[in-house]
């Protein structure tokens, strides 16, 4: 299956239409519920650390230097 949608791609995989790969965040529910199995764990690929792009001019703005401060605080 090809789909350019991690929501799509987890639709068909609950159908038994193939595999999916995508982040938990939108499988979990299928998961719990046992609609989906994971597979091949030992082979997991470790999640990037996150960066940010923004014009300098932006780095005074408040909610953006509040949003670095929560990525920060809350990475893991």
């Amino acid at each position: 299956m090809i789909a350019n949608s991690s929501p799509v791609t987890v639709e068909l995989a609950i159908r038994g239409l193939g595999l999916t790969y995508t982040f938990r965040d939108y499988c979990t529910d299928a998961l719990a519920r046992g609609e989906l199995v994971e597979v091949l764990t030992e082979h997991q690929a470790p999640v990037p650390g996150v960066n940010i792009y923004f014009p300098r001019e932006y780095s005074t703005m408040l909610p953006l230097r509040l949003f670095i401060d929560h990525l920060k605080e809350n990475r893991g």
